[in-house]
């Protein structure tokens, strides 16, 4: 009878191999900050394990830009990270493209937008000069990267700019 039969188990998992990092061992740590809990989970681990305040840096992506666009940032978003980083003695950076993901969803035979990442006490502008395209489309909610370029976009490209163009990553060592 069902009663007596054996309680079915769930199949086995592989073992992970974990790898250890110490962040001590870096010269700078870079957080990539959204200001959500995730980010702010991971500032608070690196501040636990004893980094100086002076080697970390968290940077946020203005995912709206700073030409106006209000499509997907919280109106506080910058505010809020501002007053996490004086509160918590660390660094804040920003980039952002040109136009925020707003003009990327809009463009109509442009090029991508350009990106702005700090330069000393202002932004330097890289990119803007690549091919004509079309994106016209809204971002999609899907975990499939091939469909859900606003990330990519707004987010990990700015980021990646500002860590391969900045003279600041060229020495030492950054944990990212």
């Amino acid at each position: 009878s069902l009663l007596n039969a054996p309680a079915a188990t769930a199949p086995a998992k592989p073992q992970q191999e974990s790898i250890s990092v110490d962040p001590n061992a870096y010269d700078r740590v870079c957080i990539a900050f959204s200001g959500g809990k995730d980010s702010l989970a991971l500032l608070l681990h690196v501040l636990e394990l004893g980094v100086p305040r002076e080697k970390i840096e968290l940077h946020h992506h203005l995912v709206d830009g700073r030409e106006g666009s209000t499509l997907m940032d919280w109106p506080i978003t910058e505010s809020y990270c501002e007053a996490i980083a004086r509160a918590f003695g660390v660094q804040l950076t920003y980039s952002w493209r040109e136009g925020g993901i707003e003009r990327e969803m809009l463009r109509n035979g442009d090029a991508t937008a350009p990106v702005f990442i700090p330069d000393g006490e202002g932004f330097r502008r890289l990119g803007g000069q690549g091919p004509e395209g079309t994106r016209r489309k809204f971002p999609q909610v899907s975990a499939d990267l091939s469909v859900r370029w606003c990330s990519s976009v707004a987010k990990i490209d700015c980021f990646a700019r500002y860590l391969n163009n900045h003279p600041m990553f060229t020495e030492g060592t950054t944990l990212v």
